[in-house]
């Protein structure tokens, strides 16, 4: 899942090695239905206008928090 989830953070216009490090930062502890979501919230804010490099950093920012669906084990 987790190479899925690059390859379509990439293909939406997130640098390679930005959309590298989001999802080794999440991989760890994220399930798979986690992953998911993130690239959706991703996805999401790049449709709403944001640019794709920023975009990722604050959902994985965000996700980063205890209680949010990325930090659950």
């Amino acid at each position: 899942m987790t190479l899925s989830v690059l390859a379509d953070l990439v293909a939406s216009g997130v640098p390679p090695d930005s959309a590298a490090a989001v999802v080794l930062a999440l991989a760890p502890n994220a399930r798979d239905v986690d992953l998911v979501e993130f690239r959706r919230a991703v996805e999401r804010d790049i449709a709403l206008g944001a640019p794709p490099a920023a975009a990722a950093a604050v959902r994985v920012n965000a996700g980063a928090r205890p209680g949010t669906a990325a930090s659950r084990p």
